[in-house]
């Protein structure tokens, strides 16, 4: 198997989750290892359930939909996979017109 560490991105969620007012967005790295592109979504939203915090929450009508993207996706030798620490995310505030 190889190994990927991924960029994601999370957009759109409700700010008081981290201690902010307003909708708030996240950029997390994590690493995998995966025989095709489509076992590195599944495996990383697997560790990204882990905690809850950086899971969308539920759509309500009316409001912006909160989302978790994959912004890259790169392959990286073993060293660099397991090297990864697989946790923590770092936090920024969004404008309310964001899409």
């Amino acid at each position: 198997m190889t190994w990927y560490k991924c960029h994601l991105v999370g957009e759109n969620f409700p700010g008081r989750r981290f201690g902010m007012a307003g909708l708030a967005g996240f950029h997390a790295t994590r690493a995998v290892q995966a025989d095709s592109l489509a076992q590195v979504e599944q495996r990383v939203l697997a560790l990204m359930a882990r905690d809850p915090m950086l899971l969308p929450p539920q759509a309500v009508e009316g409001e912006i939909a909160a989302r978790l993207r994959f912004e890259q996706v790169t392959r990286v030798t073993e060293q660099e996979g397991r090297a990864s620490s697989n946790a923590g995310f770092t936090v920024f505030p969004m404008d309310r017109d964001v899409p």
